[in-house]
């Protein structure tokens, strides 16, 4: 550990943009919770509502490569299920100028920020779908949180547009990545049969408090599809037997990686 605290600081000294990077992320983590303003954490100046998830979001994505895959297609396809306010989209465009990218966010007000957020990185051709990913069509009640912890729920303050994502693995898929807070497992059940159009999958699995674990259901489902898993906790209380702490509705939240042999 010491000699890795050294390491980054003699990179700080030495890596101009490391170092600039380093200072923005300091900025970020002081500010309040929910505070909007404007970055160049990611390089274009881009529009955050929530900081420290910001800099969560982006260490994860940019610097540990949490959406990265490999390919030989110059276009890859990908469906971006909870694109909150665009740092995936823009981490893949930079990545691969013509992929072909279709993003889902239901809460209007994130959605404006993630097409600001598109248009400040130069990017004019991701496909944009103002709706939640669900296992229904329709219009479904929606509860904001001013962040990316917004979900689907029956107590919600919103209405949101609804659409299923079976109509979009009609074709082959590189790439499909689910963050839709809870719902991740309906909308896979929803469209089993056609998961063989798809290369790989990112889940970001949700167990809220007070609704039945679907953990086993995803299992099944993505090993029957023919994927192996490999699983990280992202968020467990740390003595669960003793008492189990509520954050933000969940109770734990793990990150699922589902890749063909």
């Amino acid at each position: 550990m010491a000699m890795t605290m050294r390491r980054r600081l003699l990179r700080v000294a030495t890596d101009k943009e490391y170092r600039r990077q380093a200072l923005e992320r300091r900025r970020l983590k002081r500010l309040a919770p929910y505070a909007r303003g404007l970055t160049s954490l990611a390089g274009p100046p881009l529009t955050y509502v929530h900081p420290i998830s910001f800099v969560n979001q982006h260490h994860a994505i940019f610097v540990e490569g949490q959406y990265s895959f490999p390919t030989t297609s110059f276009s890859p396809r990908i469906i971006d299920g909870g694109a909150n306010i665009g740092l995936a989209c823009i981490y893949w465009k930079q990545r691969w100028p013509q992929a072909q990218v279709t993003a889902f966010e239901a809460d209007p007000s994130i959605a404006s920020v993630l097409r600001a957020n598109l248009s400040a990185a130069g990017i004019v051709d991701v496909e944009v779908v103002e709706s939640a990913l669900s296992d229904k069509e329709g219009t479904l009640r929606f509860q904001r949180d001013g962040g990316d912890a917004g979900r689907l729920s029956e107590g919600g303050d919103l209405e949101v547009s609804a659409v299923r994502l079976r109509p979009y693995l009609r074709q082959p898929v590189d790439l499909l990545k689910l963050d839709i807070e809870g719902a991740e497992t309906d909308v896979l059940l929803d469209c089993a049969d056609m998961l063989d159009n798809v290369a790989r999958i990112f889940v970001e699995y949700h167990s809220l408090v007070g609704t039945p674990q679907q953990l086993g259901e995803l299992h099944d489902l993505l090993a029957s599809s023919g994927f192996r898993l490999h699983v990280k906790t992202e968020y467990c209380s740390p003595q669960p037997f003793w008492k189990v702490i509520d954050l933000l509705g969940m109770d734990s939240q793990l990150n699922v990686w589902a890749v063909r042999p």
